[in-house]
């Protein structure tokens, strides 16, 4: 039995001094892991109610050599190989087609068990669509909430409950189309037909007094916002959460501020797209839209 302790490799009976011969197929069964991913094992988070590693995401093996390696790897030594006859048997059966009869059978179970807890569920493209209906409407609500209180706040006249409605459906508009909404409003919400007129727009200052509410805070608003709650701990946003959804990496693990800020600007690609880069979420393998693809994240069912 190894005495060495390397981390991310030894298992924690031999860390607490009480090493056996299943700890070596522990620390076997990590080399692979490394071997086949190229990452450290420690690199990769561990499913919180069996305590096995979730790895095999990121690269495409077998469903035969990778319940071999989680086999190796098991928390508790009792439910790994016995010893090297177990392997050898185990190995001989699958190079004959068969299940491991050199498995015990309550191991066979808890295998098969393990299976199923870590395995992500994509996300769907029409659960993904009302997540994002919600956060929209959230979002509008709480816009819609400033403005109005704005308003009352300094006792305006009746006009200003005109332009209210006004700045709700092009802060609406700017919410739900992005860089999309920046053009329309300029061009078209202000009544331009040339650059021309754009100049004097700017230069009678109506253009700023329009951009803050209709542009800017909008937009800085839907970016902290999606930025911010997609990368904490709770990895969704509230619209997710109703849904039953959360934003990981490739390894399930929670994504960094700054590649929830990479997603988020990925977005105006998928717009520009056509949307395409939204529907590509319907027929993708692992139901990624484009800028999923592009920041390196997976929408996922949250376990209940």
């Amino acid at each position: 039995v190894t005495g060495v302790i390397s981390p991310g490799y030894t298992p924690l009976e031999q860390v607490n001094g009480k090493a056996v011969q299943q700890s070596d197929f522990f620390a076997l069964g990590r080399t692979f892991v490394y071997l086949l991913t190229g990452k450290h094992p420690n690199n990769f988070s561990e499913d919180p109610n069996t305590g096995d590693l979730i790895w095999r995401n990121s690269v495409e093996v077998s469903n035969d050599l990778g319940d071999f390696i989680d086999y190796l790897m098991k928390p508790f030594p009792g439910h790994r190989p016995q010893n090297t006859q177990d392997i050898f048997n185990y190995l001989n059966n699958l190079n004959q087609g068969k299940k491991s009869s050199g498995l015990p059978k309550p191991n066979q179970k808890q295998e098969q068990s393990t299976v199923v807890s870590y395995a992500p569920e994509y996300a769907g493209f029409f659960r993904r669509f009302f997540a994002w209906a919600l956060d929209n409407i959230i979002l509008i609500l709480i816009i819609a909430m400033v403005l109005l209180g704005t308003i009352i706040f300094n006792d305006y006249s009746i006009d200003a409950f005109r332009f209210f409605r006004f700045f709700i459906v092009w802060v609406s508009f700017s919410i739900t189309t992005g860089i999309f909404s920046i053009i329309w409003t300029i061009f078209v919400g202000l009544n331009v037909e040339s650059f021309e007129d754009l100049l004097d727009i700017i230069r009678y200052s109506m253009f700023w007094f329009l951009l803050f509410p209709t542009i800017l805070f909008p937009t800085i608003l839907s970016w902290f916002y999606f930025t911010r709650l997609e990368s904490s701990l709770r990895k969704s946003t509230f619209g997710k959460k109703i849904m039953g959804i959360i934003v990981t990496d490739l390894n399930g693990n929670p994504i960094s501020f700054s590649r929830a800020n990479g997603r988020y600007f990925a977005k105006q690609i998928s717009l520009i797209t056509l949307l395409i880069g939204f529907i590509m979420a319907a027929f993708t393998k692992k139901k990624q839209a484009l800028h999923d693809k592009i920041a390196g994240t997976l929408v996922v069912k949250k376990k209940p």
